[in-house]
């Protein structure tokens, strides 16, 4: 189950993103009420017929906004730690989806923190209802 799409109006320090950005959770298994975290970042040209490219880092245990404000995601923290446009963003080719995976990484969470995955096979378990949700989400 994915809750509804909340838009993003503002960032800190940098204002009004340069596309329309989204968030929410999914929920990947409802006997631990583990969810996890998405953020959405449309493509510059007409997203209703870009790709749609998941992004999560290595786990368990590595947040996706690594990727998001630091690789390929439209905005990166220079080294100051403000927000500035990056130039090489893959989002300039495809919706771009970062997954905070799994439960108990960055926002991703379980409601019983001994749900919290130390293994890649529980990984794997817990990206089959959101591989089944990206069209709710995108």
């Amino acid at each position: 189950q994915t809750t509804a799409r909340q838009p993003v109006t503002s960032l800190p320090g940098y204002g009004a993103p340069p596309t329309r950005h989204f968030t929410g959770f999914i929920e990947v298994d409802p006997a631990t009420k583990s969810h996890l975290f998405w953020y959405l970042v449309e493509a510059t040209g007409d997203p209703s017929v870009a790709p749609l490219v998941w992004w999560m880092n290595g786990g368990p245990g590595a947040s996706s906004f690594a990727g998001l404000l630091g690789e390929n995601g439209p905005l990166i923290l220079n080294g100051s730690g403000y927000l500035v446009d990056n130039p090489y963003s893959w989002h300039s080719q495809a919706n771009m989806l970062y997954v905070e995976f799994g439960p108990g990484i960055g926002y991703s969470y379980c409601a019983n923190s001994s749900s919290v995955s130390t293994e890649c096979t529980q990984d794997r378990s817990d990206c089959s209802p959101c591989a089944a949700s990206d069209a709710s989400v995108a």
